[in-house]
């Protein structure tokens, strides 16, 4: 009796190797190392109906995250939002286009992969806290791709890949850190994500530039986040003159956040300042005696998790 049960825990045992060795080789082509083959990009390109098109108003292309890579996936519905453009001719460089969607980032994720691509992604979406704006397969149908996704979706157990082969994640949504971690715990070597509120998008055209130099992300971070463009402060001291209480508006009840006292502004230290916001913005991390001016940027620092590595770097899972 004793022998069948050791003969049969063993059989089990040799069965349970067999399948996660076939689950790892499901991760790349013809069983070779992740990423073996080159680097790839997978580009998500959905902001919606979103504020942020006030704040992106600076020229940027998003076609320079398609540039020197061997393979790119470009998920879309349209080719502008703002100040991000995406041309024709630019769009050519997309070996596949196919819509925004959860399932379309999973499929291509783990085709990439399996082919034994490693995949920069650049995602270009409004974002909550660890989730971002994606569609159905309409336009205005809404979803969203959340932490949890990334941690079922691309586990292990689902993709067959123990760490999967992604080398960096740039997000340009809001709350990008909340998804850093996740990113990084599937087999990211690099996530990047704004702090907080994102009120500075097209920080994304200096970062790319310097990513495509080779410059690492630390570095390129910095040189991205120097300057703050002159149209997002007047954006904002419109924005909130425009919501400012009166006493029409406090009558009406019109969701007004109250109001600086001249020569005062949003950008200042004054109290006012972090009233507008919180009332507005949420301001998460507001700190004591900062002034407004310093908290847009302090918001939209990008984060990094994992490794300061570059577009040079070619590191194995």
């Amino acid at each position: 009796m004793k022998n069948k049960l050791l003969i049969t825990m063993t059989v089990m045992f040799y069965l349970l190797i067999g399948l996660s060795t076939t689950q790892a080789r499901r991760c790349t082509a013809n069983g070779k190392p992740p990423g073996g083959r080159g680097a790839a990009s997978l580009v998500f390109f959905h902001f919606g109906d979103s504020y942020l098109k006030t704040l992106a108003q600076e020229t940027v292309k998003l076609s320079k995250a398609m540039d020197g890579y061997d393979k790119v996936v470009l998920l879309r519905h349209d080719s502008k939002f703002a100040g991000f453009t995406l041309s024709k001719k630019a769009e050519k460089k997309a070996d596949i286009v196919a819509k925004p969607t959860n399932a379309n980032i999973i499929k291509y994720l783990k085709q990439l992969a399996e082919e034994g691509y490693f995949v920069d992604i650049f995602i270009f979406s409004h974002g909550h806290d660890q989730q971002f704006l994606t569609t159905g397969t309409s336009k205005d149908d809404k979803d969203a791709f959340t932490v949890d996704d990334i941690k079922t979706k691309l586990s292990f157990r689902s993709t067959g890949c123990k760490k999967f082969p992604i080398r960096l994640v740039y997000q340009v949504n809001c709350y990008g850190s909340s998804m850093n971690q996740a990113w990084i715990d599937i087999g990211a070597k690099s996530a990047v994500g704004s702090r907080y509120i994102n009120f500075l998008p097209t920080n994304y055209g200096r970062f790319i530039k310097e990513w495509n130099k080779g410059t690492k992300l630390d570095e390129a971070i910095r040189l991205s986040e120097k300057s703050v463009p002159v149209g997002v402060h007047t954006y904002l001291l419109a924005d909130a003159k425009v919501k400012a209480c009166t006493k029409r508006k406090k009558k009406k009840k019109k969701g007004c956040w109250g109001k600086c006292p001249v020569p005062k502004t949003i950008l200042s230290k004054h109290k006012c300042a972090k009233k507008y916001f919180a009332r507005q913005w949420d301001a998460s991390g507001w700190k004591k005696g900062q002034k407004g001016s310093e908290y847009i940027k302090y918001s939209s620092h990008k984060v990094r998790k994992g490794r300061n590595l570059g577009k040079r770097s070619r590191p194995s899972w």
